[in-house]
């Protein structure tokens, strides 16, 4: 992900002017897009890197975009994670398209919580630790599932770790556009 892009792009999210193209997705195949990109990533920090995506959760996204929302939550993970660290993603459909990020990684401040979706938003341990980043990555991502009706959700795992939700609205019903 290109710095001068990813800015481009906050900023067009934030005009309300950014480019999408809508179209029926398996969630499963767009979250096993993001995690096969950062794979290698994973890879380097000896970290367990695992997909449950059972086919079937059917939705109505720009997958492209989907895919790149996710690849920020998984490159922050990676990030935030010590080496030897586990990283799983879920994809579940009932009640409502899913995607669900958990880390063993460091958990998030309780006070910056409310804000790790705010663009440049770096929570305090990010930058006591000097870990690299423009808080912009979690910005991104929440726009594009707002755009897409959906809710980004972030909270810190009872024993360490984080959580992340991306829910999205159930998809609409096939229109003639949508047929093979």
């Amino acid at each position: 992900m290109d710095l001068l892009d990813e800015l481009l792009l906050l900023a067009s999210l934030n005009a309300g002017t950014a480019a999408f193209t809508p179209a029926r997705a398996d969630l499963a195949d767009i979250a096993r897009r993001a995690v096969d990109a950062v794979s290698r990533e994973a890879e380097d920090r000896e970290h367990s890197l695992r997909l449950h995506a059972p086919a079937g959760a059917q939705v109505r996204v720009d997958a492209g975009r989907l895919e790149h929302a996710l690849r920020h939550v998984l490159s922050n993970a990676i990030k935030f994670t010590p080496p030897g660290g586990s990283i799983d993603v879920a994809v579940s459909r009932d009640p409502v398209p899913t995607l669900e990020i958990r880390d063993t990684g460091i958990a998030v401040g309780v006070e910056d919580l409310e804000y790790v979706f705010e663009d440049f938003y770096r929570a305090s341990n990010a930058e006591e630790q000097a870990i690299a980043g423009l808080g912009i990555g979690l910005s991104i991502t929440s726009k594009i599932v707002r755009w897409h009706g959906g809710v980004a959700r972030m909270e810190n795992e009872e024993h360490g770790g984080i959580h992340v939700t991306l829910t999205l609205p159930v998809p609409a019903p096939r229109t003639a556009q949508d047929a093979p």
